[in-house]
């Protein structure tokens, strides 16, 4: 559904904080703001009175507009640095940031709604750019949260000053300092996808944590990973955050450990696959994907898993791996930067496997060789099954589609289920954590249908389930 095809936005009003199950509308308008994060289509936004224009990509900040044309020129300046993917540029993007993270992205605008001001945030998720996922994988911890998502949050955080509302005449941090006064007259709501709905999570995490009441905000993350160690956060189904998730959607178990605030999951569905998979839903090779990743419930399985697949790449034929790499890379790569590291594809995957290796005994010890031992195995049945090129193509399908939120004149996955299939969400919690979190159980929905589905995202939940039978 594209911006211009004569869709109305919602009324701004259903992204007012408020208690219950969320709305539907509230869910539309929000997915649409995550993808005004990518897209940068403000207009709309502006005929529909929206106002008090921010785009932050990187280092770069844009704010303070006087005309409709500035705001429209400094959209398409923020959309074109983000799809500036020149060998030169990824390869400075990748130097800096090994330094230091600065790929925070991220629209801010405001919407008067009675006597309320309404305050917006949507952070953009990974885009095409291939550096962005070095803050991805910077999976070690840092005061308790994933390392990668919180610096991010900090860059946008260092901004607050500097981002202004010209229509009130204050800044973000004065908006800031005058809900922590008490009463105040504006209202924070926060959205995005992906790694934006990972920096919504800290961003008000944090806010709370200086004060800011939890009834004057409200967030929702679609696809949201997770962010947090451990018990970092206590009671974290207390937030005011709502994480819209497809249960196919392995970016949603992964990360850190646990989310902040209440997972609102739809259950695998023959009927959605088919809708938002396409025919390729019932291919053997995709059933057999979607089975293997429903498997890996934290990030140690997810790297166990990476060690797996690049170990077998590195040992397949020169030519195989190559026309495998060429086929994947080309979507994230320029065309140049593919041609010219053919030859080194076998390197390229001994090197990855090291450094998941690395990461994997940074983050949870020393490396299981007898879980690993089985991903080694389930790889050997799918390439001897399908074949080498159909095993990733496959499993590029099964992180992509079930990941994807909405794009111009087609369906994807998060916005087919805001649209179609709001009403099977099923209300649960997240956490991978060795000492279980039993002060936050939430009711297991009724039928045992979705009570599957919610002990298949929820590895606990059968464990509370049979504790609270005992009592």
């Amino acid at each position: 559904m594209a911006e211009n095809s004569g869709y109305i936005l919602p009324d701004a009003g259903c992204l007012l904080p408020r208690s219950g199950r969320i709305a539907k509308d509230t869910l539309q308008l929000s997915l649409r703001l995550s993808k005004l994060a990518y897209d940068m289509d403000i207009a709309p936004y502006l005929d529909a009175g929206w106002q008090d224009i921010s785009f932050q990509v990187d280092d770069l900040l844009l704010t303070d507009f006087k005309s409709r044309k500035s705001i429209l020129q400094a959209a398409a300046k923020a959309k074109s640095r983000m799809e500036k993917l020149d060998p030169i540029s990824q390869y400075l993007g990748f130097k800096r940031q090994k330094e230091e993270l600065d790929t925070c992205k991220a629209v801010v605008l405001s919407k008067q709604t009675g006597d309320i001001t309404l305050i917006v945030i949507a952070f953009t998720g990974t885009t095409r750019r291939m550096y962005e996922w070095l803050g991805n994988l910077r999976v070690e911890e840092e005061d308790g949260f994933h390392a990668g998502f919180l610096q991010l949050t900090k860059v946008f955080e260092e901004n607050a000053g500097k981002i202004t509302f010209p229509s009130i005449q204050k800044t973000l941090a004065n908006v800031i300092d005058e809900m922590r006064a008490g009463s105040s007259r504006y209202r924070l709501f926060v959205t995005g996808h992906s790694q934006g709905a990972a920096l919504t999570q800290i961003y008000l995490y944090r806010l709370m944590q200086s004060g800011v009441p939890a009834e004057k905000m409200q967030g929702v993350g679609f696809a949201s990973p997770c962010v947090c160690m451990e018990r970092s956060v206590q009671l974290a189904a207390n937030y005011p955050i709502i994480h819209v998730i497809n249960a196919d959607d392995v970016i949603a178990r992964i990360g850190g450990r646990m989310h902040i605030g209440m997972c609102h999951v739809l259950p695998p569905s023959g009927d959605f696959r088919r809708a938002c998979y396409g025919p390729r839903a019932d291919l053997p090779v995709m059933r057999e994907m979607l089975a293997l990743l429903h498997d890996v419930r934290s990030t140690p399985q997810a790297l166990l898993l990476g060690m797996a697949l690049t170990e077998s790449l590195a040992q397949l034929p020169a030519s195989e791996s190559e026309e495998i790499w060429g086929a994947v890379m080309r979507s994230y790569l320029p065309d140049v930067f593919v041609q010219r590291l053919r030859g080194y594809v076998q390197r390229i995957m001994r090197s990855a496997n090291r450094r998941l290796q690395m990461k994997y005994e940074k983050t949870a010890g020393a490396v299981k060789t007898e879980e690993l031992a089985v991903y080694r195995g389930k790889w050997a049945d799918c390439i001897a099954n399908f074949g080498a090129k159909e095993s990733i193509a496959a499993l590029m399908d099964v992180l992509a589609r079930p990941h994807a939120l909405a794009e111009s004149g087609h369906t994807r996955a998060y916005q087919l289920l805001t649209e179609e299939f709001d009403r099977q969400l099923v209300s649960c919690m997240w956490c991978n954590t060795g000492d279980p979190v039993w002060d936050q159980w939430t009711e297991i929905p009724k039928g045992r249908e979705m009570r599957a589905a919610y002990d298949r995202f929820h590895p606990l939940s059968t464990q509370r389930r049979r504790k609270r039978d005992d009592q």
